[in-house]
This record gives structure tokens, C-alpha cells and sequence, in this order.
């Protein structure tokens, strides 16, 4: 078609709502179609990077819960929280298209202030309308490090009214085994308060056993 009804029809589709980004004629070839698809997906993504502190600020991240089922007795034994991106224009978004822009961007420690916060909430919940189930969260190297972390996890679970035990803190194998000294230090003081750690996806990092034997976890996820 020619420009003009192009135009047109760029016109029609906005004054529907529709954001159109460019108008491509014919023949296309694949190549050229997947070619156009990764400049528009790399574009959008590098706009994320700016917006993810607004987009936290905005309440725009939110949890999905993945039930963790007792193959015995087929029964909801707990939930794990999973951080997602309610984005405007891309909609729902998986922490694999977020998490390396948070980290670099130095908001790493917000998200996770933020899902801690809110499942530690959702368990409280659950636990009012009678249903006791743990609470998993997953958990970087980086707060690992964090020695007030045990405390703060505490207060909240006192503020909340649930017991400690309710929430279980995941790291992957290879995230604990950055700095083992450090992240040992705050994973005793967690087990010590009778929170829950998870070693998550393991046998895909580099551990020992013998490291694996001083960890002092209370679940072992295997890959």
C-alpha cells in the first residue's frame, strides 16, 4: 500500500489505543521481520533500565505464588513468592527480563525489601483464614551479605503476627558459594532465629560436600 493509506491506518489503530511503532511494506523477508523485532525489544528494554526505580516506586512489581504440594498426601504445604513486572505497555513481565537492570542499576535490595515485605504479609493472611503454609522467598548474594538481615526478617515476621518458621529464604548453590565465610555467618543467624534457607538448584554450581556439610540449611532443592 502506498503512504498515504499507511497513514491511515497508523491513525485508526492510535485512535484505538494501539501504540504502533513503525509500518513495514511488503515483501518481507524473516530475516528482515526478526531483524526489526530485536531492535524494538533491545530499544524497550534499555527504556526499562530508567524506569524500574519509578516502576518500583509506583507499586508496578507484584508476586505470583507457586505451590510447593506434598507428594504423600497431595496437600499445599506452602508457596513460593515470585517477583513480576506488571509493566505497562509489555505487560507481565519474568525476573529474567528485569533482575540483571535492578542489579545494575543498584535497586537489587529494594525488590527484595519489597517481596520479603509483601509474602511475609500474604502468609500472615493465609494464616488468619487458618491455612499454615511456609513461605519461600528468593534471596541474592548480595543480601547475604547484609549481617542486620536476620533481624530485620525477624521484626517483620513479629510485626506481622506469624512465626519465623513460616518463611523460608532461597539461595542458589552458586550465589552461596561467593563469599562461604560471610554468607555461613548469616544463614547460622537465620537458623538461630529458626528461619528457613533453602539451597536452590543445586548441582549446577561448584560446592563441596564438605562445604555442603557445614551449610547450615534446612532444605536441600536439587536441579
Amino acid at each position: 500500500s502506498d503512504a498515504r493509506v499507511l497513514n491511515s491506518a497508523r491513525r485508526l489503530a492510535s485512535a484505538h489505543g494501539l501504540n504502533v511503532v513503525a509500518a513495514l511494506e511488503k515483501p518481507l523477508s524473516i530475516q528482515t521481520l526478526n531483524s526489526f523485532f530485536d531492535s524494538i525489544s533491545k530499544s524497550t528494554k534499555d527504556k526499562d533500565v530508567g524506569n524500574q526505580a519509578l516502576a518500583l516506586a509506583k507499586g508496578e512489581f507484584c508476586l505470583y505464588y507457586q505451590p510447593v504440594i506434598e507428594l504423600s498426601s497431595r496437600r499445599v504445604k506452602g508457596l513460593e513468592a515470585l517477583a513480576r513486572w506488571q509493566h505497562p505497555d509489555r505487560g507481565i513481565l519474568l525476573p529474567d527480563a528485569f533482575l540483571r537492570q535492578l542489579t545494575d542499576e543498584g535497586l537489587m535490595q529494594e525488590l527484595t525489601n519489597f517481596v520479603i515485605d509483601a509474602a511475609v504479609k500474604e502468609a500472615s493472611l493465609l494464616r488468619q483464614s487458618g491455612e499454615n503454609l511456609t513461605m519461600a522467598v528468593n534471596v541474592t548474594a548480595s543480601t547475604l551479605l547484609d549481617l542486620s538481615l536476620p533481624d530485620q526478617i525477624s521484626d517483620i515476621c513479629k510485626k506481622n503476627n506469624i512465626p519465623t518458621e513460616t518463611l523460608i529464604l532461597e539461595v542458589t548453590e552458586t550465589e552461596a558459594m561467593r563469599d562461604v565465610t560471610r554468607t555461613m555467618d548469616v544463614l547460622l543467624r537465620m537458623r538461630l532465629r529458626n528461619i528457613g534457607v533453602s539451597i536452590d538448584d543445586f548441582g549446577t554450581g561448584h560446592s563441596s560436600l564438605r562445604e555442603l556439610q557445614r551449610m547450615p540449611f534446612s532444605e536441600l532443592k536439587i536441579d
